[in-house]
């Protein structure tokens, strides 16, 4: 319990004092994971059993793009022109789930996607028992707390 307290307390003063998403880990303690030339933050989501994190990265526009770590390099996940938007879990087979939206589209709504562990998107039928507008799981509630924190300036 004293572990898993020090690495998210060590997580959080990292997280506070950088730009980057943190991923903290019971293994590895904290780490500051990578950001693509030309962005200046993002959110580290969710992290699945094989230690793959998902979440997305942030231009300095605002716009964000969904990027899965591995091993702390990141890679953005295939995005259709003119959308942004955020990678929120992952499962034991690599499997993401996430939302995305039209940028500068008035009233869009957000689209519930999937990426496979390829990083190819998959269009998911908006369904209210099985995912909100916003791309959730109807039964999940957003990741809260430290993994799900966001960051600006680097």
């Amino acid at each position: 319990m004293k572990r898993i307290l020090a690495v998210l307390v060590a997580a959080a003063a990292l997280l506070f004092l950088d730009a980057a998403p943190v991923h903290a880990s019971t293994v590895g303690g904290p780490r500051l994971l990578e950001l693509l030339p030309g962005y200046d933050g993002g959110n580290a989501q969710a992290v699945n059993a094989a230690g793959v994190v998902v979440g997305n990265i942030r231009a300095a526009d605002g716009r964000t793009v969904p990027v899965r770590w591995v091993d702390g390099q990141v890679t953005a996940l295939e995005l259709p022109s003119g959308y942004q938007g955020t990678a929120f879990d992952i499962n034991s087979a690599g499997l993401i789930v996430g939302n995305i939206i039209r940028v500068n589209a008035p009233g869009a709504n957000s689209q519930p996607v999937s990426w496979r562990p390829d990083g190819r998107l998959a269009w998911l039928a908006p369904s209210t028992t099985a995912a909100t507008s916003s791309g959730w799981p109807a039964h999940r509630r957003p990741p809260t707390g430290l993994s799900s924190g966001s960051q600006t300036g680097r």
